[in-house]
């Protein structure tokens, strides 16, 4: 199960996100890996980068099938999930 981080400082390139997902590269699937490397560098060219908190949540999701809304939840948005 992957833990949730519920706040992490802003990252500001491709390299710094890259790291943080490269940090779970033992503990997730190759598919999972490999989606979420492809999503980081698509929003890269956008100039958006994926901090901690935002990587765990998309493993979260792919690895351990959390849905969108328990995630939110997690972090302080929408309707409380029990």
């Amino acid at each position: 199960m992957i833990k949730l981080i519920k706040d992490s400082p802003e990252v500001h390139s491709l390299e710094e996100s890259l790291n943080i997902l490269d940090s779970y590269r033992d503990r997730i699937s190759r598919s999972s890996y490999a989606c979420l490397y492809l999503t980081i560098h698509d929003l890269a060219i956008e100039g958006m980068y994926l901090n901690a908190a935002d990587i765990s949540a998309n493993l979260a999701m792919l690895e351990d099938g959390r849905s969108f809304d328990e995630l939110l939840a997690y972090r302080g948005f929408g309707k409380k999930i029990k």
